[in-house]
């Protein structure tokens, strides 16, 4: 609820996200585990979706690299 049902309230938009229900914006993440059994979980992101679109593993590393080369210097 930390991040998905009480910034939509906290923010005022609960009909534009809070839940994953059709219709609304979706942010969230897939993990290969359970991250209430082991938080370790959340390190080891399998996609992410951004406004309803599923970011692939592969693409999630390539932009993560470019972050990582612009920080670099």
């Amino acid at each position: 609820r930390t991040g998905t049902a009480n910034p939509a309230y906290f923010f005022g938009l609960t009909k534009q996200f809070g839940e994953i229900a059709i219709g609304r914006d979706a942010d969230f993440i897939l993990v290969e585990s359970n991250p209430l059994e082991d938080v370790g979980a959340l390190r080891r992101t399998l996609r992410v979706m951004v406004r309803g679109c599923w970011l692939p593993r592969s693409e999630l590393d390539a932009r993560l690299e470019e972050v990582a080369a612009r920080y670099a210097d």
